[in-house]
């Protein structure tokens, strides 16, 4: 099968985008959902996909949806590999559409507050281009060193900061993709639709099943003025949850909150960590009414080291899965069930 389709293959896009190279197909054919996080018992059988293709383009990639569809081929769009749902792997054998050469940024709007990109680019990329004018992406998810805007508008990922920006589909104004059929849709980027159906939503989060998305326009806003840091210890998570609830009923948003027991750090007790960014008025008043609730509410304040070492860790998580998929890599593909 994997000739076959890989000489038929090449007369549809050049052969130099195609391989099949086993430690590659093994790296397209998983993702960093693990046994652990599924049901036991319904771990699905794997197979490692026939041959990778690695498109440059939109019309690359309506060639390959084209061939698919006319030889019953699956196709799984791979972006950074970092998802946690499973969304990567393959349960019988397809071809794996690697999306990591549609890595250009094409256009920054300042004015807009609008960034239009290519689905391979890495987060990371994209928020270092736009801290140089003043801006900062607003989906901040712990694989921004690896994840990319296509899989992360396919996931519909929610990030550290969606408390004020929002999940990532959420700050999604316009899309292109290749639909099944293998046609293009482009959706114009609009800051707020009020009408009509939302062809957007059929895609964000779809996981690739409606369509392979090659480019997005983003929303991006611009660098927070200042930054505040609060920790609080509970005696119980329903403590700290109570705290919680208090806080968003009264309109409290910060950009973080991160909450749950942490044995390593405090045991007995529930950990809530909060960063609050943006204007520099409206974050203290903010900061001071969540300091109030949660003291109120028997939260022993951790003060400014510990919530701020845990904002400057979130992405070390991200580094380390980088570096276990280098070695995994290395020692050449994994058994399958």
């Amino acid at each position: 099968m994997t000739n076959d389709v890989v000489s038929k293959l090449a007369t549809v896009i050049p052969p130099s985008r195609i391989s099949t190279d086993p430690s590659l197909l093994d790296e397209l054919s998983w993702d960093a959902l693990s046994e652990g996080r599924i049901h036991p018992g319904h771990y699905p059988e794997l197979h490692a996909p026939v041959c990778a293709v690695r498109p440059r383009s939109t019309d690359e990639v309506r060639r390959i949806v084209q061939f698919a569809n006319a030889e019953k081929i699956a196709l799984v769009p791979f972006g950074g590999g970092s998802g946690l749902m499973g969304g990567a792997m393959s349960i019988r054998p397809g071809v794996a559409v690697d999306l990591r050469d549609l890595n250009q940024i094409l256009d920054i709007d300042t004015e807009g507050s609008s960034a239009r990109v290519q689905a391979g680019v890495v987060l990371e990329s994209l928020d270092t281009k736009l801290n140089g004018v003043g801006f900062i992406l607003g989906h901040d998810p712990w694989t921004v060193p690896v994840a990319t805007i296509g899989g992360a508008i396919s996931t519909n990922s929610v990030g550290y900061r969606a408390g004020i920006y929002g999940s990532m589909g959420e700050q999604v104004m316009g899309l292109e993709a290749v639909l099944p059929n293998g046609e293009i849709l482009r959706t114009r980027p609009v800051s707020k639709r009020s009408a009509g159906i939302d062809l957007n939503a059929l895609l964000i989060g779809g996981e690739g099943c409606f369509g392979i998305i090659t480019e997005a326009t983003i929303r991006i806003f611009p660098r927070p003025q200042a930054r505040v840091f609060c920790g609080f210890l509970f005696a119980s998570f329903e403590q700290g949850f109570a705290a919680i609830q208090k806080m968003l009923h009264a309109r409290v948003r910060p950009a973080l909150l991160d909450f749950g027991d942490d044995e390593d750090k405090h045991d007995p007790g529930a950990i809530l960590y909060l960063v609050f960014e943006g204007n520099t008025e409206i974050i203290a008043a903010e900061s001071n009414l969540a300091v109030a609730i949660c003291s109120g509410d028997g939260g022993r304040p951790l003060g400014r080291e510990e919530p701020e070492q845990f904002w400057l860790d979130r992405r070390e998580i991200a580094r380390r899965f980088m570096h276990n998929r280098r070695q995994r890599r290395e020692r050449g593909p994994r058994r399958r069930r």
